[in-house]
Formats: C-alpha cells, sequence, structure tokens
C-alpha cells in the first residue's frame, strides 16, 4: 500500500526533505542467493530484494516489496527469459519484471499450496516451469499446470529445490528429502516421469540443492553431503572428499560458465567450504583456510562472458576478484548491520535509533548512519533490549550486560561490575520520569536521579509475587504509581509501599506473560502479552479500566495476532499494538492500529510490511512510524509520505506538475451524465521514467496508468474507472528519480 499525499520540499543547509513513498524498507543485504546478467547490467537476487548492478559504472538500483511490485524481499533465483523478462523467485511467491511493470503470482493463483518458489526455467514453447515447495508448475501464459505426489506418484516429494532443462526439452528437477518423504532426481519428457532414487539408481543422496545441464546435457547435482555428481544419462559420477580434490562434500548452489566449466558454491562442513571451479579435470579451489576466500561459506557464484568472477559469502554479500584478490562490492543502501532489530526510538530532534539483536546500536539521522558496537565503542554488549531518553538530551540503552548512556560528548557504561545498584545484566527496560531514570531487569529496578543510583530489589518489595520473575517492563500512571509487566505472573502496581498484582488468579488478565504497558488519555491501562503454546492463540492485548479487564484476541475482535510485543500510542491517540500469530506451517502477524473503535490491520499478505514479526514501533514528528522487525530490517510507514532526507542538493526540482482531473467529482450518475471517466493530466519537465498511479481510500492500488520513461511535455489521458464502486480516490505522480512525487485527490460518484 503505497499512498502520498502532497509534496513537501524544505531547503536549508542543503538537505532536501521531500515526501517519498508511504512505505520505506531499511534492510542490510547481507545473502546474495543468484546473479543473472542482461545488457551489461547484473540482476542480483538477495536477501533485501533484488539489485540491479552496471557493470561499467558500479551503478546500482534496487527493487524491494516497498518501492516495487515485487512480492516478497528475500529473492532466491533470477531467471530471465527469452521475451527479456525477469523473473524473481522469493518466499513469497514469483515476480515478473519486463522493464515497466511488474505481475506477481502465489499460491493463491498458481494452483499450490505453498507459496515458496526456488528456481524457474522457460521451455522452448515459451512455458515458464517452477520449481516450488508445493511441486513442480507450469505456466502457459494463461494457465497453470501442477505436478506433485498428489498427482502422479513418481513425484516422491513435495519440495522441488532447483529446475533446468536440457537440449532435447527434458525437464529435470531436484528435491529433497524432508524427513518424511523422500528426494531425489526426476525427469520428465513431456508424458510422463521418471524417477532416480537410491531405491532404483545408483544416486548416492536423497538432498539436493540444484541441478544444471552443461553443454553437453550432461546433469551436475549439488547434493548435501555427497559433494558435486555428474549423470550423463547413464552413469552417476560422485566428486566428494575421498574421489577428488573438491574443497568441499556440502554443495548449495551451481553456475555453467561459457567455457563449460562447473562452478559450485560449497557450505564448510567436513572441509573447507568457499568455491570451486571444476574444468572437466581438476579443481581450483577457493577457501578462507587457504586464505584465498573471504569466508566460510560461498552462496552463490557467475562469471560473466567478458570474465569478471562474483561470488555471494554467506552473511557478508557480494564480492568480485580482481588481481587475485576479492573485493566486496557493498550492496547495502542503509547503514543497519543486522536485519534482527529488537527495539526503535525516536529521540526529541526526530533521531532514529536501532537495537539490533547482534550488532550493536545504529542511529539514523540527517547525517547518515552511526553505528556504536563493541568493536568501536563502550557498549557492552551488541544484543540492545531497550532504548529512551532522559529530560537532559542523553540516550540510555540497555543491552545484555549493562546500560550506557550517550550525551553530545561521551558514552558512560553502567553495568553490576561499575555500578552495584544494577542487578542482573540484562536490561529490558528504560523509562524516564522527570530526572529520574528507571531501569527494568530480571531481578528488579534501579533508580538513576542524575547523581546516584538506588536498587529495588524484587525479592524486598513487598508482595511481588515471585523472586523467580523478572520485569519485562515499566510505567508510571498520573498518580506515581509503578507498573510493572512481569515475565510470567501477570503485571504488578507499586505504590512506593507495596505491589499489588494482577494475575490470572485474581483479575481478567487471562494470560501473565506480560510484554509491554501503556497508559491511554483517560488512564486506562493497556497490557500487551505473548503467548507459549507454539499452535495456540494465548496470547491478548489486555484494558484494564481500574476496575474492569477487556481483552482483544483474534478470535474475539479484529486484532492482527495473539503474541504481542508492544502496544503504545500516536500523537493523535491511536493505540498501535503488534507481533507474531503463529500456526502449523506459516508465521503470520504484523501490527494493527485501533482508531475510533476500529481496527485497521497490516500484514505482509496486505501491506507492504516486508515481515510478519514485529518488535517494536516508534514514532517521529511527522507522524512516521518505524518499525522493528524480528528480521528484514525496518520499515517506515506514513499514509501521507515517508519523509526521506538527501544531502548535498541546494535546489529543489521544478516544472514538474500534476494536475487537477476534470471532471471531479465524476462518475455514471445523472448528474454526470452517466460517464465514469475522467481526464487526469500532468507535466514534465526532464526525460526519465514517470509513474502515475491510483489508490482507494484504504492505500491499495486499483490503477497503474503510466509506469514507463517519457520525454519532456505536457500529457493527458483519460481514466475509465467503471469498475470501480463510489468513493474517494488517490492519484500520485512519481518522477525525477522519486525527487518530485505529488498525488491529488479524486471523487467517483455513482
Amino acid at each position: 500500500m503505497k499512498v502520498i499525499f502532497g509534496l513537501i520540499i524544505l531547503l536549508f543547509a542543503q538537505i532536501v526533505i521531500a515526501q517519498t513513498n508511504t512505505w520505506v524498507s531499511y534492510q542490510d543485504i547481507t545473502d546474495v542467493h543468484e546473479i543473472a546478467e542482461e545488457d551489461g547490467w547484473l540482476w542480483i537476487g538477495t536477501n533485501g530484494g533484488v539489485v540491479h548492478y552496471n557493470l561499467a559504472d558500479g551503478r546500482k538500483e534496487y527493487f524491494n516489496k516497498a518501492n516495487s511490485g515485487l512480492i516478497f524481499d528475500n529473492v532466491e533465483a533470477v531467471y530471465i527469459d527469452r521475451q527479456g523478462n525477469k523473473w524473481f523467485c522469493t518466499f513469497d511467491g514469483v515476480s515478473r519484471f519486463d522493464g515497466t511493470n511488474w505481475v506477481s503470482f502465489d499460491k493463491d493463483n498458481m494452483g499450490i499450496s505453498r507459496d515458496w518458489v526456488h528456481d524457474a526455467v522457460q521451455d522452448a514453447a515459451g512455458n515458464m516451469w517452477f520449481a516450488t515447495r508445493a511441486g513442480i508448475t507450469k505456466y502457459d501464459g494463461v494457465n497453470w499446470t501442477v505436478y506433485s505426489p498428489a498427482t502422479d506418484t513418481v513425484l516422491t516429494s513435495y519440495e522441488i529445490m532447483a529446475i533446468d532443462l536440457d537440449s532435447k526439452g527434458n525437464i529435470w528437477v531436484v528435491s529433497r528429502d524432508d524427513g518424511y518423504q523422500r528426494g531425489g532426481l526426476f525427469k520428465y519428457d513431456g508424458s510422463r516421469w521418471m524417477s532416480f532414487t537410491m531405491h532404483n539408481s545408483e544416486i548416492p543422496d536423497y538432498y539436493f540443492y540444484d541441478v544444471k545441464v552443461d553443454q553437453n546435457d550432461n546433469l551436475w547435482l549439488a547434493s548435501n553431503d555427497h559433494g558435486l555428481i555428474k549423470f550423463d544419462g547413464t552413469t552417476f559420477t560422485m566428486y566428494n572428499n575421498m574421489t577428488s580434490y573438491i574443497g568441499d562434500i556440502r554443495v548449495k548452489h551451481l553456475f555453467i560458465d561459457a567455457s563449460n566449466h562447473v562452478w559450485a558454491s560449497l557450505e564448510k562442513y567436513i572441509a573447507d567450504g568457499g568455491i570451486t571451479e571444476f574444468d572437466g579435470t581438476a579443481f581450483t579451489n577457493y577457501n578462507s583456510a587457504s586464505g584465498n576466500f573471504p569466508g566460510d561459506n560461498g552462496s552463490c557464484v557467475y562469471l560473466t562472458p567478458d570474465g569478471r568472477l562474483f561470488a555471494g559469502v554467506e552473511l557478508q554479500g557480494l564480492y568480485e576478484r580482481t588481481q587475485n584478490h576479492w573485493n566486496k562490492k557493498e550492496l547495502s543502501y542503509c547503514g543497519l548491520p543486522s536485519n534482527q532489530i529488537n527495539t526503535v526510538f525516536v529521540d526529541s530532534n526526530d533521531n532514529k535509533w536501532f537495537g539490533t539483536n547482534d550488532s550493536g546500536l545504529v542511529k539514523f539521522s540527517w547525517q547518515g548512519w552511526k553505528r556504536y558496537s563493541m568493536a568501536n565503542s563502550d557498549l557492552p554488549d551488541n544484543s540492545v533490549l531497550s532504548i529512551n531518553e532522559d529530560r537532559h538530551g542523553n540516550i540510555w540503552v540497555g543491552t545484555r550486560a549493562g546500560a550506557v548512556k550517550i550525551s553530545d560528548k561521551d558514552m558512560t557504561v553502567y553495568d553490576k561490575n561499575n555500578t552495584p545498584e544494577i542487578y542482573g545484566d540484562w536490561i529490558n527496560d528504560i523509562a524516564v520520569r522527570g530526572d529520574t531514570v528507571y531501569l527494568a531487569t530480571n531481578i528488579g529496578y534501579s533508580e538513576f536521579d542524575g547523581s546516584s543510583w538506588s536498587v529495588h530489589y524484587k525479592g524486598n518489595l513487598p508482595n511481588f509475587p515471585s523472586s523467580d520473575d523478572g520485569i519485562n517492563a515499566i510505567t508510571f500512571d498520573a498518580d506515581g504509581n509503578i507498573w510493572m509487566a512481569l515475565l510470567f505472573y501477570g503485571v504488578i502496581k507499586y505504590d512506593g509501599v507495596t505491589c499489588t498484582g494482577y494475575t490470572s488468579d485474581n483479575s481478567g488478565l487471562t494470560y501473565t506473560q506480560t510484554k509491554a504497558l501503556a497508559f491511554d488519555t483517560l488512564g486506562n491501562l493497556w497490557v500487551a502479552t505473548y503467548g507459549t503454546d507454539y499452535y495456540g492463540s494465548n496470547g491478548a492485548l489486555y484494558e484494564f479500566t481500574g476496575t474492569n479487564w477487556y481483552d482483544y484476541r483474534t478470535n474475539n475482535s479484529g486484532i492482527v495476532c495473539d503474541y504481542l510485543n508492544f502496544v503504545t500510542f500516536d500523537a493523535h491517540g491511536n493505540l498501535w499494538t503488534g507481533g507474531v500469530q503463529f500456526g502449523s506451517s506459516v508465521i503470520s502477524g504484523g501490527f494493527s492500529i485501533l482508531k475510533n473503535g476500529v481496527w485497521q490491520n497490516f500484514k505482509r499478505e496486505n501491506s507492504d510490511l516486508t515481515y510478519s514479526y514485529v518488535n517494536d514501533i516508534a514514532f517521529d514528528s511527522k507522524g512516521t512510524a518505524w518499525i522493528a522487525l524480528a528480521d528484514y530490517g525496518a520499515v517506515a510507514y506514513n499514509p501521507d509520505g515517508v519523509t526521506a532526507i538527501r544531502k548535498n542538493r541546494t535546489k529543489a526540482p521544478d516544472g514538474f506538475v500534476l494536475m487537477q482531473n476534470y471532471p471531479n467529482p465524476f462518475g455514471e450518475s445523472r448528474a454526470f451524465r452517466g460517464n465514469p471517466i475522467t481526464t487526469i493530466g500532468y507535466r514534465v519537465f526532464s526525460p526519465g521514467k514517470v509513474k502515475l498511479t491510483v489508490f482507494n481510500a484504504l492505500g491499495q492500488k486499483v490503477a497503474i496508468l503510466v509506469n514507463r520513461r517519457q520525454s519532456p511535455g505536457t500529457y493527458r489521458l483519460s481514466f475509465d474507472a467503471s469498475h470501480l464502486a463510489s468513493g474517494v480516490y488517490y492519484y500520485r505522480l512519481n518522477a525525477n528519480d522519486g525527487f518530485f512525487v505529488q498525488t491529488k485527490k479524486m471523487i467517483l460518484i455513482r
């Protein structure tokens, strides 16, 4: 969902602040899964979408779920068909991009039961074939045909890992052993399937990651623990640590170069990992043990026709080998060092702070990205759990090994080694009241008044429910009482004298693993709880009025999920909460907004949210929600447009104009002479790509009217809304590489 309401450009200190997309994704690109080449550009499938990389000058273009029609950001395979369409296989389906338009397919329109697509190939007739987690599917441009154990007993496994085509038109696929179903090699000759398994052939393994056909129609198989396997149609030949000098026996990805050499990406398993080249006679290994590869595990490899060698290194990104050295090609477009974000905070200067699970703390400001880690600062641990700001502008950060205070000048560490009043290592939450900072730990809570510390050990708090319990969150009511969310025993209120507990035994709080607390403007307490049963739904959001408890679950309200990590309120008093929903095979979830008694849910399936597991949300002064995800980094969401900060631009683009549609309102009612057509005009100032998109009032895309390069000039087009319902709609013009974005409203009346 991408809706932009207007364009705002402010010029000062050589900074342009411009309204851009409704959603913006921030991810650290660390995994490269596959590379394809077209017209001097590489199409690179990564964990953070697709990177379009120019081989001549290193320019990069990014395509992800938030800024394009890509169905999901984790792209496992890239395939370019003979028509020039790019097919991107993802965990959530497959997307086709023709250079202008995007079309996506998933289980709902592919005829398969699972969305995960591993690989793709095109046959001589133009049909597209896909290896999926639910079998093989063929697409002829109109219809889908599915092949799986449910349709053909020769196929013994649903999860098809890879697919390729030989010169005779035979389809070859490999599958994996999942503990229940036996994998193997399978061939389709156009009429029937044949299997090659350990039961009926000399194939040595049940588990395969990849298959490639070379120029002589030999098959090459990437096996789980038997190395590289060649099949000439009659004989299987193994290349492993016993029969060859291959660098390792777990092969994850294959590539056949123009010289018919086989390149294999290896996982460090029993030997050295890395990548290897086989010229038909000997192996050339590149691995970290020999000092000629930057990591243990290769993820993919690609050799351009003119001899440039690229390799993906697991968790490290893309490298190119030049002059016998591997040089990293930076693909990330932001400064996040990790995609696992535990918490997010926006300070009084609108700086965004991200606490990662394994890579420290990151500050995002108009000056760029700044990282604090154990390696470059006094941060005591790289897992950051909580962030807050005191009234003097100092940033307090809680980690798994104590807290730090960051001022304009320095960083001060407070932990159990230098501050006896801090009990425990994990600082689960940080709260501020007046001049006092409160740190919540698994042992109790500590206070710092600006000059001295005091400690409140949970065992010394009267009526604290259990010495085994820890404090997940801490906040205050209007009367100055301290409220604490406990790991196991619900919620307690501490009035400075005694604790009052609220558990399933004495209140409407039926589930007591509490994660977060927040008070609304009426003084009602809201409690986010988290379930423990993986297949259940025993978490909930609770409202406590001081007298009565009310619960909100997926089975009795419109809330998005039951396993909740946070609850908070925006500047307008709307409630935001979210987390995750576990199921038998799918992780769902997201976040919900409760506005005027109505729930609005945002999930990966119905929005540009890149992952279903949401850990935290914070708001900046422009109303943008900054969303911390358990994986896939962070996203920013604002229905009025996320503010992007760009440096070193002193003049705003001019000459681009989006005109008001005419007539407006328009429609099929008698007042408009039964005409559901309106005219939209716009002016293009400089040549470039122009996109004109129509959205409904919910921010859902209903039409793309223009999506192509255009020359300078004035354009007008007719928009036929005969297929749409009455209501308010918005049309957005995006041009000049995203520096010009403007939206106008139109009204359709039937």
